[in-house]
């Protein structure tokens, strides 16, 4: 569904806050309707003028107004072992981007999509939600094995959290970002210090850029920042330790 037109948003001050707000497209219960969206930007003193909080609003958008937009999926349940609940704090109850690659491998999913009584997408034989202690047992942990990927003991589903918030930040994305998708207060520490890891390709990279600005310049008078980039290799996917 692509989106209706280029969405700038409102911006409102209240207070000493700044407020975002615009419209998107979710999936609830297999169906994509419009809902309005607001969002604390920060205060007065995060961005002292308007142009700045501007420009926090415009990155807020920025995946709404892509020509490949799709529907989000929002977040307002949480099910652990086997039972359906609410999310744990406020900032848990949020709206997830998902990638065209998702889309369309849930497409297809659910052309054999067997409706249930809570309609959930993915449910036991009886319409239950699924325990994730029995799905990681009878599904993921088999298929690691079968592809001859190794766990750490006591690694189970959320592993992939970790994995998501150390590739955004490998990816570049702003903290503001990661701590939305993970569901984190904002400010909150624990995004940085408990579930962003270092890739170690980064840290090479990283290495040989410091190295080809420091030693480049000593060894080769001639050296330039445009004569001689680094070359070096993408960052390629990390493996849990």
């Amino acid at each position: 569904m692509a989106r209706r037109r280029f969405q700038k948003g409102q911006l409102k001050l209240v207070g000493d806050k700044w407020i975002g707000r615009w419209r998107e497209d979710v999936i609830e219960q297999g169906v994509v309707r419009r809902i309005r969206r607001k969002v604390l930007l920060g205060t007065t003193k995060d961005y002292p003028t308007k142009r700045l909080a501007r420009r926090a609003l415009d990155e807020q958008l920025v995946s709404i107004n892509r020509l490949d937009y799709r529907p989000m999926l929002q977040v307002e349940q949480s099910a652990w072992r086997g039972k359906l609940g609410e999310p744990k704090t406020e900032d848990s109850i949020r709206v997830v981007e998902i990638s065209p690659q998702a889309c369309e491998h849930l497409r297809g999913y659910l052309q054999a999509w067997r409706p249930n009584e809570r309609r959930l997408l993915f449910a036991t034989r009886n319409g239950t939600p699924w325990n994730q202690d029995m799905v990681l047992k009878r599904s993921l942990r088999p298929l690691c094995r079968k592809l001859d990927i190794r766990l750490p003991h006591g690694n189970g589903f959320h592993a992939f959290r970790h994995a998501n918030a150390t590739l955004m930040n490998s990816f570049g994305a702003s903290l503001k970002l990661r701590q939305e998708r993970l569901g984190h207060a904002q400010g909150s520490r624990v995004t940085e210090t408990i579930y962003t890891h270092v890739i170690s390709e980064d840290a090479r990279r990283i290495a040989a850029q410091l190295g080809e600005a420091v030693w480049g310049r000593i060894l080769d008078p001639g050296w330039t920042q445009e004569a001689k980039r680094p070359s070096v290799e993408p960052a390629k996917p990390f493996q849990l330790n």
